[in-house]
């Protein structure tokens, strides 16, 4: 299996993310080619993650495009445009002969466009993390600000299920796979947070530590 992993940050979740998939890929003895920025290239944490890799990860690099903090609608509508543009342009130089999937390790900056304009990455089936989804939080009973054009993001959202090359929505928000229906529900997946994936005890240490 050769996989291509697109991750133009390396800070914070992105990272940890990162080394996990990667960790699991070399472990499978699979082929993993990372697509990210330069700056995330050079930094110390990627180049930390690489060393422990021992080779095994070959690095591409993709345009770095920034990220408004606060954007309004036409913003993000730029912003989403820019991220794909960038990510496509850098998939074809690769050719679609170059893996036989990919792994978006941050979803949110490209899934509004990629329901737009379709899947940048030709007929490769593709998998990703979203991070942010909080359209749905208002139906569900998550308190929190109220989102932005949370009927559109809906629509959209829906309209990224169907699409054929995609096989996986990865989050860390498990309500979010009650919410979707039924027909979608076997294109997401939950996964907890990095911090709590890994047991330091087994179950049964566990349950008797805490008397249960």
């Amino acid at each position: 299996m050769r996989l291509l992993i697109v991750e133009p940050d390396h800070y914070g979740h992105h990272i940890m993310h990162l080394r996990f998939i990667i960790d699991e890929a070399l472990r499978r003895h699979w082929t993993v080619r990372l697509l990210t920025t330069r700056e995330a290239a050079d930094s110390v944490e990627f180049s930390a993650l690489l060393l422990g890799a021992n080779g095994g990860v070959d690095v591409s690099i993709i345009q770095h495009v920034r990220c408004p903090s606060e954007p309004d609608a036409l913003q993000l509508v730029r912003s989403q445009y820019e991220h794909y543009r960038a990510l496509q342009q850098a998939f074809q130089a690769l050719g679609e002969n170059s893996c036989d999937r990919v792994y978006v390790g941050f979803l949110d900056n490209y899934d509004k466009a990629v329901c737009v304009l379709g899947s940048p990455f030709g007929q490769v089936p593709f998998a990703g993390l979203l991070m942010a989804p909080k359209f749905y939080h208002s139906k569900v009973g998550i308190p929190g600000p109220r989102c932005k054009f949370a009927s559109l993001q809906l629509i959209l959202f829906r309209r990224l299920l169907r699409i054929p090359t995609l096989t996986t929505i990865i989050t860390d928000q498990e309500p979010l796979c009650s919410f979707v229906r039924s027909a979608d529900r076997h294109k997401i997946c939950y996964v907890p947070p990095p911090g709590v994936l890994k047991m330091t005890v087994d179950r049964g240490k566990a349950r008797d530590e805490l008397g249960i």
